[in-house]
């Protein structure tokens, strides 16, 4: 018995090993509050001038200062003003950071 016991303890310890080496990723790549929301005015992609900005073609760095220069309304919009109004500079950071692409990657 204690011979097929160490096979089944092997992968169960390679499992949680792989369990616990993926946790970051995953808490990275979870969408931070409000994330949901922008993406239903931002994720279709028409060639539409009048369209809202399609933020898989934008960086981080871009999101995050239209966002900063609606809240501070240095930029004027609709309803982005009144929206960029209710995240604090983190949360901004944060949603930018996990809707723009990547520099390098296309999204």
């Amino acid at each position: 018995m204690t011979g097929s016991a160490s096979p089944h303890r092997a992968r169960v310890t390679l499992l949680a090993a792989g369990l616990l080496a993926a946790s970051p990723a995953v808490a990275e790549t979870r969408a931070p509050p409000g994330a949901t929301a922008c993406l239903g005015c931002h994720d279709a992609c028409p060639d539409d001038p009048t369209a809202p900005p399609c933020l898989r073609r934008l960086s981080a760095d871009v999101i995050a200062e239209a966002l900063e220069a609606f809240r501070a309304n240095r930029k004027a919009g609709t309803v982005m003003p009144l929206i960029a109004k209710g995240f604090s500079r983190e949360e901004i950071g944060a949603l930018a950071s996990y809707l723009g692409r990547s520099e390098g990657s296309p999204r």
